[in-house]
């Protein structure tokens, strides 16, 4: 926000603020949909995020950069909890620990190595060259995410209730 949009330090602190925000508003209401809409938010929330990257990219205003970043972290934040829940979900138990801790090392890679991305692209590109870097990344995600749950044996449509539901997998304790 200082740096290309001329902000002062007061109006550019609100941006962390405002997708912090976004973030945790957007988790609790990712975390009351249906499990069977896990898909639709891993795509859905890239191409999001990668539309809010964008729009920051291209931002003339603060106004409008606001919006972006709003976007981006709406985008964002149902992805991580969404990993979790296929994996706590879809692994068997003895591997779900290992399983969650694949997932988290992952994603912290990324909070490691996301700041580098940016800032190697914006020393190439610019700040906003480094922000459509970011919203290709976003972009990416969307497409590779379907594939990517195929390819891990997670069911990329719908199976009915009787194969899927929690009663196919575990045996009930009336069953003999």
């Amino acid at each position: 926000m200082e740096d290309v949009l001329a902000t002062g330090p007061g109006l550019s602190a609100i941006a962390p603020a405002a997708f912090a925000a976004l973030v945790a508003t957007t988790r609790f209401a990712v975390s009351t949909l249906n499990p069977a809409h896990a898909r639709t938010v891993l795509v859905l929330g890239s191409v999001v995020a990668a539309a809010g990257a964008a729009v920051v990219a291209r931002a003339p205003s603060v106004p409008v950069a606001l919006a972006g970043l709003v976007l981006a972290a709406a985008g964002t934040a149902g992805l991580f909890p969404t990993l979790l829940s296929l994996v706590s979900r879809n692994v068997v138990e003895s591997s779900r620990g290992r399983a969650t801790s694949i997932v988290t090392v992952v994603s912290y890679l990324g909070f490691l190595l996301g700041p580098v991305y940016v800032g190697l692209c914006a020393s190439a590109t610019g700040l906003r060259g480094a922000m459509l870097a970011v919203a290709v990344l976003g972009l990416a995600l969307a497409v590779l995410a379907l594939p990517l749950l195929a390819l891990s044996g997670y069911p990329v449509t719908p199976r009915p209730a009787a194969h899927h539901g929690a009663e196919a997998r575990v045996p009930s304790a009336h069953s003999s």
